[in-house]
């Protein structure tokens, strides 16, 4: 069953149209098959009269017809009569041999029927009784329906026929029509959409007067969201910067103490956990998450960007970062996630590269981002020691082991998955990211 509004909106509106049209045929072919037999019914009226003053008794009491139309003389003409008086009959000659006997009605009454006449002929009959001359005479007139039902049915076929393309040209207008009926909707759902790729902060409040409440919520719901988010980032830099001088300070104090070395190298060493502690805490809090209203990282911008500063910062190791991407005009996450993200894994395949880094970005299903390097890769069963805050699993490289930690938790808050393994081109490490295909945008950059 489709979910589309407009659709359901043209299938209703359809089978109403068809059904209304069908109804409007059947009552239509019935109203004509009633008024042509009251036509009929007054034609054979009219026949009885002109027969009933055509008729003559003589002496005996014997009736006689002093002259008849010529249809009723030409055998199975369609036309047909027969008179009952005085125990006499007559019939007309286009009876040929067959009948048309009906009981007598009471005087001054009628009856009509439908019967089967000669040759299967469709009949309709009329029998009344009148007094002429102080006796009762009887007379039964009938005529043929079926000239009559055939017109009738090729009408009846020719209007079907045209309200079968009254449906059509009805229908295709009915589409236009709700096409141009629903375009602000159609606009409504370009506006989120720009909003989802971070394009646009807000809806058009230019709506019909049914959403437009709607409208105004959604607009206060991600005004409410950004302004919530921006204040939580600020409040989160400015507590970053607080911390960074007391610590530095604690750092200083502890070196100038007089205490055994043993117990100062362990203050040291609880004081720079709590900065690593208190950093990692502050770059989790500062996560958008998957479905934020905010700035999206666009491929054809941002990661070349983020590339660039890369080989700058290691431009004395001359390390060459390659970029694969598949689904270009692709934007998609939290900027400021994304750039954090892939932010400290090309910083750590950097530092462990010889001299090669590469990123694959895959976006025609679920977001999968590959970055490798070609350097010594991660013993088998390290990369869980890897994921542990603060751990770095060779001293020799500058940091605090914060990076890869900062990456599971982006990744957990987009509902994601990373793995880790062995890069077959480049040989070394070659992590893995995964997030859902909602998290991308396609059309954006």
């Amino acid at each position: 069953m489709t979910t589309s509004l407009r659709g359901r909106l043209q299938l209703a509106l359809g089978a109403c149209l068809v059904a209304f049209s069908l109804l409007l045929w059947f009552a239509g072919n019935r109203m004509l098959e009633a008024l042509a037999r009251d036509l009929v019914a007054a034609q054979l009226a009219d026949s009885a009269e002109s027969l009933l003053a055509a008729l003559d008794f003589d002496a005996a009491g014997v009736p006689a017809l002093r002259q008849v139309a010529p249809e009723y003389a030409q055998p199975f003409s369609g036309h047909y009569f027969r008179i009952e008086a005085n125990d006499h009959a007559l019939q007309s000659r286009s009876l040929w041999d067959e009948n048309l006997e009906l009981a007598a009605p009471a005087t001054g009454r009628f009856e009509l029927l439908r019967v089967t006449g000669p040759q299967a002929q469709p009949l309709l009959v009329r029998a009344a009784t009148y007094v002429k001359q102080a006796r009762a005479v009887t007379i039964v007139v009938a005529a043929d329906l079926g000239p009559i039902d055939t017109y009738r049915r090729r009408l009846a076929a020719s209007v079907l026929v045209f309200a079968v393309v009254a449906v059509l040209v009805l229908g295709i207008a009915q589409h236009f029509v709700l096409r141009v009926s629903l375009r602000p909707l159609a606009r409504m759902r370009e506006a989120l959409q720009a909003i989802e790729r971070g394009t646009a902060e807000r809806l058009p409040e230019d709506a019909p007067a049914e959403v437009l409440p709607l409208v105004r919520e959604v607009n206060r719901l991600l005004s409410t969201l950004s302004r919530r988010l921006a204040r939580s980032r600020h409040a989160l830099g400015d507590l970053a910067h607080a911390l960074k001088t007391p610590l530095q300070l604690l750092h200083d104090d502890l070196a100038q103490l007089s205490a055994p070395p043993e117990a100062v190298g362990d203050a040291r060493r609880q004081a720079t956990q709590i900065g690593m502690l208190v950093e990692r805490e502050l770059r989790r809090a500062r996560l958008a998450g998957a479905g934020a209203n905010t700035a999206r990282f666009v491929l054809t911008q941002d990661l070349d960007d983020l590339c660039a500063t890369m080989r700058q910062l290691h431009r004395d190791r001359q390390i060459a970062i390659d970029v694969d991407r598949r689904g270009e005009r692709v934007a998609f996450g939290d900027r400021e996630d994304m750039q954090e993200l892939l932010g400290n894994l090309l910083d750590n395949a950097c530092k462990w590269a010889r001299h090669q880094v590469r990123i694959d970005l895959d976006a025609a299903g679920d977001l999968r981002i590959v970055v490798a390097d070609d350097g010594p890769g991660i013993e088998e069963g390290a990369s869980a020691r890897a994921m542990a805050r603060g751990v770095r699993l060779d001293e020799s490289r500058q940091g605090h082991g914060l990076g890869l930690a900062i990456v599971g938790d982006i990744v957990a808050a987009y509902g994601g998955e990373l793995s880790f393994g062995r890069d077959d081109a480049l040989g070394g490490l070659a992590v893995q990211v995964t997030l859902p295909s909602d998290t991308a945008v396609a059309g954006a950059g």
